[in-house]
């Protein structure tokens, strides 16, 4: 399986929450190919001292810096951390604690020094998983392929049936029909439905306590039987049709990419379109002013954010205003940062979208739960 580090929503609120005044955040992408991680290292010492000479700057305690710098030298040097990652990684880090998260996207490398941790770039992974599972289910076999951005690769599974004649411990007659379709009446569903058993079982050490999508590669018949007998609440109804046998990893990754970016793109088109027609405008903004103060009050719904702008400054967590700066600073973060924040508290739905998205090129949007 991929070396990738679950972000949840309760890891995403202690990154959110920690304060202090000298708060490190790191983001840059990187291989899962163990030989090139060399890059990645070179990449992640040249971030870090970027890190340390804003501290520096700032006039930071020396001591504080001396145990910042001491936290990111020890990962640097830590060739074993090294050899086993996914697209990207997100590093944290205060005088007295350091967090990493393995990303299965690849961010793009910056670091901001604040008095807190520069959460946003984490919220496409708190709203859609960069990872799926596929699993390729047909009569004559069964393959569970964990698909990244990027690559895709088989997972050993103990107690996975090799086929359905493997799961019901029975010679069973191959169906010579392409698309292997189901025959034989009911006896046969009985046997399948043994089988689509055996195979959830088997999946749920390995899926136990993941919000990944999993995606069926199967003939349709086979695919309503198996979701009768799915227990893993993240089975998409979007299946990838046909005979799995006949279709590559490669293959079945690219059908499954395609399913996920359909299921991301419709959520978040649903919800610019609440925004965009104008029909709900007491229940929404892309004011940035009006949203923080919403924010503040637990009102925000829905906040869709371009997890690629910034807006540099300071806002008052209890009133919600904004005190806006030209560049960011040691003594500044994102506001944007901070609403994504606010509306986490608030158990509030957050989106990532691209400023373009809207008609007036907000990097924010809202849906607000009740009028004010």
């Amino acid at each position: 399986m991929l070396y990738t580090d679950i972000v949840t929503a309760n890891e995403f609120s202690g990154l959110d929450g920690v304060r202090g005044d000298v708060c490190v955040s790191i983001y840059l992408p990187t291989t899962p190919v163990t030989r090139n991680t060399e890059g990645d290292r070179i990449l992640f010492k040249n971030l870090a001292n970027d890190a340390l000479e804003q501290l520096k700057s700032s006039k930071t305690d020396k001591r504080k810096v001396a145990l910042v710098e001491a936290r990111l030298t020890e990962l640097h040097d830590d060739k074993t951390y090294w050899a086993y990652l996914a697209e990207g990684l997100a590093v944290f880090v205060t005088p007295k604690e350091m967090r990493t998260f393995r990303l299965p996207i690849a961010p793009v490398a910056e670091v901001q020094v604040s008095d807190r941790f520069h959460v946003k770039p984490l919220v496409p992974l708190l709203a859609f998983p960069g990872t799926c599972f596929v699993l390729a289910l047909s009569q004559g076999a069964t393959r569970l392929i964990e698909v990244s951005s990027s690559i895709a690769q088989q997972v050993k599974v103990n107690g996975l049936p090799k086929n359905m004649s493997d799961a019901v411990k029975r010679q069973l007659p191959r169906d010579r029909a392409p698309a292997r379709r189901l025959q034989g009446g009911e006896g046969m569903k009985v046997l399948t439905g043994q089988y689509c058993r055996t195979i959830d079982r088997a999946l749920r050490p390995i899926l136990s306590g993941l919000t990944t999508p999993l995606i069926l590669a199967t003939v349709k018949e086979l695919a309503a039987i198996y979701q009768a007998h799915n227990s893993y609440p993240y089975l998409m109804r979007s299946i990838i049709a046909g005979n799995p046998e006949k279709m590559t990893e490669r293959k079945l990754a690219e059908e499954a990419r395609g399913i996920s970016a359909r299921y991301g793109k419709k959520v978040v088109g649903e919800r610019l379109k609440i925004v965009n027609d104008g029909s709900r405008k007491s229940l929404t903004s892309t004011n940035l002013a009006q949203i923080a103060r919403a924010a503040a009050r637990g009102q925000v719904g829905t906040l869709l954010v371009d997890v690629k702008a910034s807006c540099p400054g300071t806002i008052d967590a209890e009133s919600g205003k904004i005190a806006m700066v030209d560049h960011s600073s040691a003594s500044t973060y994102d506001v944007l940062d901070e609403l994504v924040g606010l509306t986490v508290r608030a158990r509030g739905e957050v989106l990532p979208m691209r400023s373009k998205a809207l008609d007036n090129g907000s990097p924010v949007a809202a849906i607000f739960r009740y009028r004010s």
